[in-house]
């Protein structure tokens, strides 16, 4: 165990590698609490305790909790765009808009940490994040839809250059439009048990792959 100097001295890092070990060791910390529970049930006090820090000690890493998740935001779509570029990669030239969308949304499922913060990203995570946060994050996001645009325009030889922004952001908020409907809380999943509201269940997987076929088929024939 640190003595209370040792802790100190850990937390007040001045080289950049121990700079970024304390950064990926607050990271980590939030990710857990957000694979324990949603995005507006934490703080970035409990943040800092189980992380080892004091809260005015963590502002030396990050400008605020939101700051924290979007770095986590950029980390998951990273992580998103090569899984989907991948699972392209394992088909064929032609294989049509149903197999190219079946594979955007196997990918997307598993990545529960991102299906959580993206309805946060715009009225919360970047709207209290400072300027560069942001660019930051926009610029990579940038390089990781690449990645996806590469892979899909080796599937998808027919869809037109100019419409391929389209596809990968149009997909993007595709799936930020479902996700508040992944994980639903204990009382929503309640109310929807009743038998009247039967047709507004919603099987996300399902619903997302059909509407990524129809996004690329009505790009396919512009």
């Amino acid at each position: 165990m640190m003595s209370k100097q040792e802790q100190q001295d850990w937390i007040r890092a001045r080289q950049p590698e121990q700079i970024e070990e304390r950064r990926r060791a607050i990271l980590a910390t939030a990710r857990e609490m957000l694979a324990e529970r949603d995005f507006r049930e934490l703080s970035l006090n409990e943040l800092a305790r189980r992380a080892g820090f004091t809260k005015s000690n963590l502002y030396r890493y990050f400008g605020s909790l939101e700051e924290i998740f979007l770095e986590i935001y950029a980390e998951e779509t990273c992580g998103w765009c090569r899984g989907m570029a991948e699972e392209l990669d394992g088909l064929g030239p032609d294989c049509g808009a149903d197999a190219v969308a079946a594979g955007l949304t196997r990918q997307t499922l598993q990545r529960s940490l991102l299906l959580k913060l993206m309805p946060m990203l715009g009225n919360v995570l970047e709207r209290n994040s400072s300027e560069e946060a942001i660019l930051r994050f926009k610029l990579g996001m940038l390089d990781d839809l690449a990645l996806l645009e590469a892979a899909l325009r080796r599937v998808l030889p027919e869809l037109p250059a100019d419409a391929m922004p389209l596809l990968t952001l149009g997909f993007h908020a595709l799936v930020a439009g479902m996700a508040q409907s992944c994980e639903p809380n204990e009382t929503v999943q309640r109310v929807m048990q009743h038998p009247r509201l039967q047709g507004m269940r919603m099987d996300v997987g399902e619903r997302l792959e059909k509407a990524g076929s129809a996004l690329i088929r009505g790009l396919c024939n512009q």
